[in-house]
């Protein structure tokens, strides 16, 4: 098996026992079943069709067609979250250097969704358990608004970067 072949196995691997070992660790904490999956197409239709009954807001704004065609690296991280047949949340993680990013992340508009108030929780887990997998020191995220920025900060401890040039960052190493 040449190189590429066996990294891109590794990559594999590493994803499915990153969702596993988060589906294992947080379904105590949660008090909701919930499942981890690699976004596929299949995950896109349903994603088409439970989410616009809902009214777009800044929290779901994605188009997921064309973030599923744009990141294909290999070691990129796209996975879904379900609780039971509902579609809850879409993740999308990026590796650089010593880092993992995560590049989207969004959960569903509708306000009832069974994992409301625990997605970012399920995500940022899931990420950075495929981070330390991939032996990566940090995870870096990009809120998209202030509201996000609080919450990262508050909630989660992530440290905020406000670079002279370019919008604000949070890290946090893993």
């Amino acid at each position: 098996m040449n190189s590429l072949v066996a990294a891109k196995n590794r990559y594999i691997q590493d994803r499915y026992e990153a969702m596993r070992l988060t589906m294992e660790g947080l379904r105590e904490h949660i008090g909701v079943k919930f499942k981890l999956i690699e976004i596929s197409r299949s995950t896109l239709e349903v994603w088409k069709e439970q989410w616009p009954k809902w009214p777009k807001t800044e929290l779901n704004q994605f188009d997921w067609d064309e973030i599923h065609k744009r990141f294909r690296e290999p070691d990129s991280f796209k996975f879904a979250i379900w609780a039971d047949d509902e579609l809850c949340g879409l993740v999308v993680g990026t590796t650089s250097g010593q880092s993992i990013k995560v590049r989207f992340i969004e959960g569903s508009p509708n306000p009832s969704c069974p994992l409301k108030g625990r997605r970012i929780l399920i995500a940022l887990e899931a990420v950075a358990l495929y981070g330390q997998l991939r032996g990566k020191r940090e995870l870096v995220l990009e809120p998209i608004n202030q509201k996000l920025i609080d919450v990262y900060e508050n909630d989660y401890g992530f440290e905020v970067v406000r670079p002279r040039k370019g919008d604000p960052f949070c890290r946090k190493g893993i």
